[in-house]
């Protein structure tokens, strides 16, 4: 963790980490994935939800977008967040791959 910035006076700190950063890149990685298949997919009919295997739950304002659909680009978001961690942790390390995952040594 580290201070940004002089408070010059001010009664708070304000303080940024890591945590923040992949914070941010989960919420703008989940922001375009939406943006785009309600903006582009769903209008243009380039696939469809069949509506039997639903929930019959749907985002109205957002072109009837299924919660499912909206549940799924959180989980992609995610997981493509906390794998590129653990991959820049396992570059760190230096270390092979079977070692740094399971301990398992030469």
């Amino acid at each position: 963790m580290r201070q940004l910035g002089d408070t010059s006076g001010l009664s708070c700190t304000v303080y940024a980490d890591e945590n923040d950063s992949q914070l941010l890149t989960f919420f703008l990685l989940l922001l375009i994935s939406l943006l785009w298949e309600v903006t582009l997919a769903l209008p243009y009919g380039w696939w469809e939800y069949r509506p039997r295997v639903l929930t019959g739950l749907h985002i109205g304002a957002w072109f009837g977008l299924p919660i499912e659909a909206a549940c799924v680009w959180m989980a992609v978001s995610f997981t493509a967040v906390i794998t590129y961690e653990v991959i820049k942790i396992w570059k760190a390390l230096g270390t092979r791959v079977l070692e740094a995952f399971f301990g398992i040594g030469k």
